[in-house]
């Protein structure tokens, strides 16, 4: 018969080897649930890259029109020369006259869209200035009748020659149409159909502008002329540009 001593040992033998199995399997479990994979050949590596967002015609185009734009401005900064000292006027930049199929810019050129309506609008001479106006209809109430009134919607100077220094374009806007629209000197190419008989506007400083110049003509470095006793600018096949500068002082809008 088993003695009490000899079952007790055997109890624990057991319940040590018992203990001694499960704790294997639970380290084989473990190992195996942190265990990696090593893939062997360089032919089953792949690579990867994010797809790059593609950008449309629209903001390619916007971006290319800036950096064409900033170089146009900074090339064009050696003809510009800064009123000289004593001007009140900081905004007043003079050029000097130089080849008539360049267009002088200043260093602030910039595209302006100015609220603007060309519906209605009349060229006139008055009082020694060109004006441009539009007729409304006043109601007199004690008479019950209609009097067409003229609004003035700008006046320009009018001059024969052009007095002092030439300057430089400030904006993009340079005149206004016989139609009353205003012109933007990149409009050249739409002007160019007319020729030097035909008035196509006004610039701001009131000299008259002319279709292109295809007889030979020698005009000033902004592209105007004196004949006939009155200064006007000329279109140019070789400037990218309604006119050069500005021979007299320019009208804000």
């Amino acid at each position: 018969m088993l003695r009490t001593r000899d079952f007790l040992l055997f109890l624990l033998t057991v319940a040590f080897l018992m203990t001694g199995i499960v704790s294997t399997i639970d380290f084989e479990a473990k190992e195996q649930w942190y265990s990696f994979n090593f893939i062997d050949g360089d032919d089953k590596y792949e690579a990867w890259l994010p797809e790059e967002r593609e950008l449309n015609r629209e903001e390619l185009l916007e971006t290319m029109k800036e950096k064409v734009a900033k170089i146009n401005i900074n090339n064009k900064l050696a003809s510009v020369i800064t009123a000289p000292e004593g001007d009140n006027d900081d905004s007043v930049v003079v050029v000097e006259e130089e080849n008539s199929n360049v267009v002088s810019r200043c260093a602030g050129y910039g595209a302006t869209d100015p609220l603007w309506s060309p519906s209605g609008l009349k060229f006139d001479v008055v009082e020694g200035a060109r004006i441009l106006y539009r007729e409304i209809i006043d109601v007199n109430d004690s008479a019950s009748t209609t009097v067409p009134v003229r609004e003035i919607v700008l006046q320009l100077p009018l001059k024969s020659v052009p007095f002092g220094k030439s300057q430089c374009l400030s904006q993009s806007v340079i005149g206004v149409a016989l139609d009353g629209s205003l012109i933007h000197n990149e409009d050249y190419t739409a002007y160019k159909v007319f020729g030097v008989e035909t008035l196509v506007g006004y610039a701001l400083d009131g000299f008259p502008i002319y279709g292109l110049n295809e007889t030979g003509i020698k005009t000033d470095g902004c592209g105007g002329v004196v004949e006939n006793g009155q200064y006007h600018y000329y279109l140019s096949s070789e400037r990218e540009g309604m006119i050069g500068c500005f021979s007299g002082t320019p009208v804000s809008l």
